[in-house]
């Protein structure tokens, strides 16, 4: 047994506990902001990873490295710490556009009925976007598609006056899942309905309530969330492989085994990395982040560098090979393209754009579409540290545009005079005015006087 990385990774687990616990209580923030969201990896992916290498292959190949594996990740750890408090953004966060504060149920039909007529699309669009764009094209098609759900979604919690549309948008929700869940491969986009469903509830109706009741409540999303990855990746190979499906043994050794072992095996590749960079490949000088910021078609652009992912696992097997992309975690790809030099750099500005969100959220904390368009991705942020930019982040932003999107467009189609049915509950909107007042920020006229409106009706 390899007792540095099980030490250590122990030591990441306590350590994000003690974070997680400690925003919560000093800033007296929500489980679901992205500031306790983003611990979500030192307590159940890299610190298991961890754990899990130094039991399984105390005398695997790259056992030397594991030393030197362990300082980045603590020093990776550390730096990102800091960025997060180096200060909370506040003006430039209030500065930063936001979605319309009110959602009326016309919107939300307008917006549910364009998403639905994206999704038949994808059947004759998808072989041509593959021929010009690659296979990560289809993507924009899935990810358009998934916004149906999210819109029902908020339909469901917000039209409380509404019986029949939140019947309808109901089975339009499942139907979506169903979807979603036969033509997917990741785990991610289903996990993020079922994040933005009962998140939305949480924050608009369970969260002015007593700490036990939020408290079981968000242990009853963890498992929830925890039960669908597993069931997910224990039955997707009969899915889309035609194997034989194995759901009434989701928790058997085997599933399991395999449902950890890709987390383990990020590590493994971390390692790896760390013997192969500088040594036998140079660093990739920021190549390995192209593919996740520029979105450019190969066919436009046929020197386009590859992600991160695809280059290690190129070292991993020894050849190309496009079946596959071996992630590794945060701390590992910014040593792969700049050394320690970018772990400082990377983890630290990680740190600053996790604040930047969290503050941003808290001064709209009555915004239903912004919390919706959050909610929905933050499987993909907690897992973030799982594999690299592209494949963690790309998706992300893809579902996070085309949702945005279809509510804008939804916005301008059908403009909201009144959206009575789907205000947040007074005092949650009240919340939002006073934390700007606690930080002495003086909130924009119109809010004002949307305050003083709620006030009046309250």
């Amino acid at each position: 047994m390899d007792m540095t990385l099980v030490l250590v990774g122990i030591g990441l687990i306590i350590y994000g506990l003690v974070m997680v616990v400690a925003y919560l209580w000093l800033e007296r923030g929500s489980f679901l902001d992205p500031v306790a969201v983003s611990w979500a990896g030192y307590i159940f992916f890299i610190p298991v990873a961890m754990i899990g290498v130094g039991v399984l292959y105390p005398e695997r190949d790259t056992v030397s490295y594991g030393a030197m594996g362990c300082v980045l990740m603590v020093l990776g750890t550390l730096t990102y710490t800091l960025g997060l408090y180096a200060g909370k953004a506040i003006r430039f966060s209030w500065r930063l556009p936001s979605p319309r504060p009110k959602i009326s149920k016309a919107q939300i039909w307008v917006a549910l009925l364009i998403s639905a007529a994206i999704y038949p699309l994808f059947p004759l669009l998808m072989p041509l976007l593959v021929e010009i764009a690659g296979g990560s094209a289809g993507t924009v098609l899935y990810d358009t598609m998934f916004s149906i759900t999210l819109i029902s979604v908020i339909g469901l919690v917000m039209l409380r006056d509404s019986p029949i549309s939140r019947i309808l948008m109901g089975a339009v929700a499942v139907a979506a899942c169903v979807a979603i869940m036969w033509t997917i491969w990741s785990r991610r986009p289903l996990a993020g309905v079922l994040i933005a469903t009962v998140g939305l509830f949480y924050h608009f109706r369970i969260a002015g309530r007593s700490k036990i009741t939020k408290f079981l409540y968000f242990g009853g999303l963890v498992m929830a969330v925890l039960f669908l990855s597993i069931y997910l990746d224990a039955t997707r190979a009969a899915r889309f492989y035609g194997g034989a499906a194995r759901s009434l043994e989701t928790f058997s050794s085997e599933n399991l085994h395999g449902f950890f072992a890709g987390v383990e095996m990020n590590y493994r590749v971390y390692e790896f990395t760390l013997q192969q960079i500088p040594a036998q490949h140079p660093y990739l000088y920021g190549s390995g982040y192209v593919p996740g910021i520029c979105w450019f078609p190969r066919v436009l652009w046929p020197s386009k560098p590859f992600g991160t992912g695809f280059v290690t696992s190129q070292l991993w097997y020894g050849k190309e090979v496009l079946e596959t992309n071996l992630g590794l975690p945060t701390m590992g790809e910014a040593y792969a393209n700049f050394g320690i030099p970018g772990i400082l750099v990377i983890l630290f500005l990680i740190g600053r754009i996790v604040r930047i969100l969290n503050t941003y959220l808290q001064i709209h904390y009555d915004n239903v579409i912004a919390w919706a368009a959050w909610l929905m991705i933050v499987p993909d942020v907690a897992t973030e540290w799982r594999g690299d930019f592209t494949s963690m982040t790309s998706q992300a932003l893809l579902r996070l545009l085309g949702f945005l999107a279809v509510m804008w467009i939804a916005g301008w189609l059908a403009p909201a005079r009144s959206a009575r049915s789907t205000e947040p509950r007074r005092a949650v909107r009240l919340r939002a005015g006073q934390w700007l007042a606690r930080k002495g920020i003086q909130p924009h006229p119109l809010a004002l006087r949307q305050q003083r409106q709620i006030v009046k009706r309250g």
